[in-house]
């Protein structure tokens, strides 16, 4: 119907019609079909339609990174795409296919110069043949996703009264029955803005839940919680097994220039590294336990519980987290620990996560109060306030439309874990709830994730 941002198109005859030289009474240049607009009117529907416009492409945009999320971590088929035995299946294809290759000429009688040509070219197109099918296949069963279908608006015809569908984001159409020109009036204009805002909000929603579902599945494939226990205990086959091998090598009477002094230094080194893998654990414990006093003394506050595992917080966030969340807070390090409960009445989570997986996976602690929040960050006295309750306890302080959220930098974790301060932090978190309520917030409950989400 539109040919462009400033044009509408003649519905009798299809030609653009620019908007900004319609007055009140203007005929289409192409086939005389009068068209009736006021300057204003011209401008509210250019506006009308180009903000459509923006939305429904942003909602787009959403929809394809929700795709590309879901395609190479978090949907269904993924799961199969990404099984850990599939790597060595095209490898074992790629060895297997230029062995045969070989024992086939060797097998033909080639001469080594003919080897030595063939080989090379033809192990390369193998290897390029295998891993460029693995590639495609892998990149491969994108679905088309349909565009979103936005409920039309019901208009009447001013002058015979018959009822129109008119598409969101459509400015002109033309009576079916008497061809009297049909504009969205204001109502028309408000209800088609809200079906494009929900539509991308939707999007958005289905985007987040994707991405945080791809990086808990790159998270789980990390090192990161065994990093000190790889580190340490590398070593300790190689002294444990050695002093054993001696020890029974001396006993044996096979090593005469081993002195007994020796033997007993291979089982102190031994026994060294399995104490040093010993007062690993131990310290972990020792920080895992604080962590769990923490978030135990929150629940028991506020009538929360802990959570099972990231999984269990992704759900939570699935149905009470309306907006986006940073990739970094989905990626679990050594001691990632979560727990939900309730802080003045409307729905919380909190994510420990005080050892950072790497330079780009850092240490944080965080809490979220979901609210839906019709207006983001202004200038309110409890926001104000929440804001320097939290600074107290080493947290700043965020407005969001999804709700407020609390957070210590790596900085400060250290100092909320293992200098605690529960009465504060409860306090700061009654802040947080406040400014939510202060703010106009309402609790949030997001229907469950469709199964092919």
């Amino acid at each position: 119907m539109s040919q462009g941002v400033d044009t509408v198109s003649c519905t009798r005859c299809g030609s653009g019609v620019p908007l900004l030289v319609l007055e009140r009474s203007v005929d289409c240049p192409h086939c005389k079909a009068p068209i009736e607009l006021a300057a204003a009117d011209v401008e509210a529907l250019t506006r009308y339609r180009t903000e459509v416009r923006a939305r429904l492409d942003a909602e787009r945009g959403q929809r394809a990174r929700e795709e590309s999320w879901n395609r190479s971590f978090g949907g269904p088929d993924a799961k199969k795409k990404n099984h850990p035995l599939l790597p060595l299946l095209v490898v074992g294809t790629v060895v297997l296919l230029m062995g045969g290759l070989i024992g086939a000429l060797q097998a033909a009688g080639a001469s080594n110069q003919t080897m030595s040509n063939v080989v090379p070219a033809a192990s390369f197109g193998i290897f390029a043949a295998v891993f460029g099918g693995y590639l495609v296949w892998y990149r491969s069963g994108r679905t088309q996703r349909a565009p979103t279908a936005l409920e039309s608006a019901t208009v009447h015809c001013p002058k015979c009264g018959s009822p129109h569908a008119l598409r969101v984001g459509e400015v002109l159409d033309r009576c079916r029955f008497c061809s009297a020109a049909l504009l969205p009036d204001a109502g028309v204009r408000e209800r088609g803005l809200a079906a494009a805002d929900h539509a991308l909000l939707e999007a958005e929603l289905a985007h987040g839940r994707a991405e945080r579902r791809g990086m808990l599945t790159v998270s789980a494939s990390s090192g990161a919680r065994i990093v000190p226990y790889l580190v340490v205990g590398s070593f300790l086959p190689i002294t444990l097994f050695g002093a054993v091998a001696f020890t029974i090598s001396f006993l044996a009477g096979q090593e005469k220039d081993t002195s007994a002094r020796g033997i007993l230094l291979l089982w102190a080194v031994a026994l060294l590294n399995g104490g040093l893998l010993g007062l690993v654990y131990l310290f972990r414990r020792a920080r895992q336990a604080r962590i769990d006093a923490l978030l135990g003394g929150l629940c028991a506050r506020f009538a929360g519980r802990p959570l099972a595992d990231a999984w269990a917080a992704n759900a939570w966030l699935d149905r009470h987290w309306a907006g986006s969340v940073p990739m970094q807070h989905m990626f679990r390090g050594a001691h990632y620990t979560t727990a939900t409960f309730t802080v003045q009445g409307l729905p919380a989570l909190a994510i420990v996560n005080p050892v950072g997986a790497s330079e780009d996976y850092p240490a944080f602690v965080a809490f979220r109060v979901s609210a839906w929040l019709p207006a983001r960050e202004v200038p309110h006295p409890a926001v104000a306030a929440a804001r320097a309750a939290c600074a107290g306890v080493g947290l700043g302080l965020s407005v969001e439309r999804a709700g407020l959220v609390a957070v210590a930098s790596e900085g400060a974790v250290r100092r909320l874990i293992e200098s605690p301060e529960p009465l504060r932090l409860a306090g700061a978190l009654d802040e947080v709830g406040r400014a939510a309520h202060a703010l106009g917030g309402t609790r949030v409950d997001l229907p469950a994730p469709s199964p092919t989400e």
